[in-house]
């Protein structure tokens, strides 16, 4: 939980620091990096805090789909993170869910683009993909990934005053999750 916080935020400083000379496209990847590094530590603080399960399929280190292997679940959560510290999440469900699964895909294409030169095929025929020529958005990202580190070491500070939600967000959790294990292993 802690190392993944502390590498979300190298992550940031060396965007800054890339973006600063001149290079804004791999900067923008790397702030993707420091986004799915913040998804993880905050599922992390989830399993530490008994909120998850250590066998849910979402956090067991072992399974493919998981938060240590799946880029777009780490870009999703962090983007969760996002939408509550904004206060924009008015509903939690199915709805949300999928809105934040597709971000997190999004941001795993995304991330591809500002990386690797690549050909596709076009609507004019085959066209080259040139990271260094994509537009960027180096501050909006910098900043957003700034606010999902604070918000996470918020809530990190305030796990002993917070701690009585943890079992209401379990339970919400065992009710809704489709992939809530049947035996969960705390």
């Amino acid at each position: 939980m802690k190392a993944s916080l502390r590498n979300a935020e190298m992550w940031l400083k060396e965007a800054g620091l890339i973006a600063k000379h001149g290079s804004s496209c791999h900067a923008q990847a790397l702030t993707i990096f420091a986004y799915e590094e913040v998804g993880k530590s905050f599922m992390c603080w989830l399993v530490v805090n008994s909120v998850m399960p250590f066998n849910h399929p979402d956090v067991d280190f072992a399974n493919r789909g998981s938060i240590f292997k799946k880029h777009s679940l780490k870009s999703s959560t962090t983007f969760a993170i996002l939408t509550a510290a904004r206060r924009y999440q008015k509903k939690v469900g199915e709805d949300l869910r999928k809105r934040f699964a597709s971000m997190g895909d999004a941001a795993t294409r995304t991330r591809s683009i500002y990386m690797y030169t690549d050909i596709k095929r076009g609507r004019k025929g085959l066209e080259i993909i040139n990271p260094l020529m994509q537009p960027t958005a180096i501050e909006a990202a910098l900043n957003e990934v700034a606010l999902a580190i604070r918000e996470l070491k918020m809530f990190f500070k305030l796990t002993p005053e917070i701690g009585y939600i943890f079992e209401k967000g379990r339970i919400e959790a065992e009710e809704h999750d489709e992939k809530w294990p049947e035996d969960p292993e705390w």
